[in-house]
Parts: C-alpha cells; structure tokens; sequence
C-alpha cells in the first residue's frame, strides 16, 4: 500500500524462478483463489493458454510460460493500480497481441489503472492510448499515443510501417517512397487503423 492509500500490483520484468511449486498451486496462493472465478478463468487464464501447464513445476517453464503465468498471477490480485513491467518479454508476436488486447480489455472492463512499462514498439502502439516520453531527463505531459509516438520517431528521424506478415514495426529505408510519403502525411508510425482505440489509462512507455 503506497502512502497515497491505493493498492498495487507489481509485475516484475524479472519472471524466472527456482521454485518447484506447481503452477496451480503458486496461482491459487497469489491470487486468493481468483482463478477459480469463471470471469477471471474466462477473461484470463483461457486466453492466456495456460490451462496444460497447471500441474508443472515453476521452474520447467520457459520464459514466455513464465512470464504469462507471472501477469494471471499480477492480474488476478485485487488492486487500485496495475504496474506491469514489459510484458512482451520471451513472448512471440502473437501472443504479444492476445497479451495486449487482454491487459486492455482487462482495465477497460474493471475501472482499473494500469501503468505499463515496455520496450517492445508493436505493443506499445497496440496498447497505449497515451503515452509518457522520457528524454535526457525530461519527462513528457501524457500524450495522445498517435503524437507521442509520432514525436518520438521525429526526434530520432525514422519512420515505421507493418510488415504483411509477421505484423512486426519495420523501419524504413531513409528517402524511400514509404518513408517520403510517411513524412508528408505526418504519420511516421506504421498504419495501425485495424487496432481498436478505446478510452485507457496512461500507459507509461519507457524508452
């Protein structure tokens, strides 16, 4: 509890552990028995994926099993604030994208805060309504994402799009035709119209 009186749920970056705990058993005990709620199973554990690996032990998983088992775990704590600290890490691309669209369905749905620090631009631009930019020690107001990544990319002189398929954030060539017409509309940021934008916390992107 902070001093301002809101509860916290931490993520950490750090997912890897020792332990030989089950996973059911360390989900059971971090969440107080919350993923045994049809909503919380349904909205989380199922999209997740993560049902086959209730009965391993925590240190048999891989990165990316771990880091998902780590966010249900920081989910499924009561909380006023999520910190959810690069969420993306160990994953592939897409389940980075059903991470993205479930930490924000999650905050949406449950009138929750959700700060979530991350170095991966896909799910940065996927995730983020606002954004925070930190540059030599100065710290941006919140800005509208589309801005905020906008003027990061000015800032550096690169301009982004889609790849068709993996969905990856390519850079372009400096004065290709992708990246002369980028920088005439303004939108130096890969098309990213099919990402649904809703009404979100301040995600606090960290570069």
């Amino acid at each position: 509890v902070l001093d301002l009186g809101i509860t916290v749920s931490y993520k950490e970056q750090n997912v890897y552990t020792n332990s030989t705990q089950l996973v059911s058993n360390y989900l059971l005990e971090k969440t107080d028995g919350m993923i045994f709620d049809p909503n919380f199973r349904r909205e989380i554990v199922d999209v997740m994926g993560v049902g086959h690996l209730m009965d391993r032990e925590l240190c048999t998983l891989s990165g990316g099993e771990m880091q998902k088992i780590s966010i249900i775990a920081s989910l499924g704590k009561p909380a006023d604030l999520y910190l959810i600290d690069e969420p993306s890490c160990y994953l592939d691309i897409e389940s980075v994208l059903t991470i993205a669209r479930m930490l924000k369905r999650f905050a949406i749905n449950n009138h929750k805060y959700m700060f979530v620090v991350e170095h991966d631009f896909n799910l940065g631009l996927y995730l983020a309504d606002n954004v925070l930019l930190f540059n030599s020690g100065f710290v941006s107001q919140p800005l509208p994402s589309g801005q905020g990544f906008n003027m990061f990319l000015r800032d550096i002189d690169v301009t982004m799009r889609r790849d068709h398929d993996t969905l990856r954030p390519r850079i372009n060539k400096p004065g290709s035709q992708n990246d002369i017409s980028q920088k005439l509309t303004g939108n130096l940021t890969h098309d990213h119209k099919d990402i649904p934008h809703t009404s979100f916390t301040v995600s606090d992107i960290s570069w």
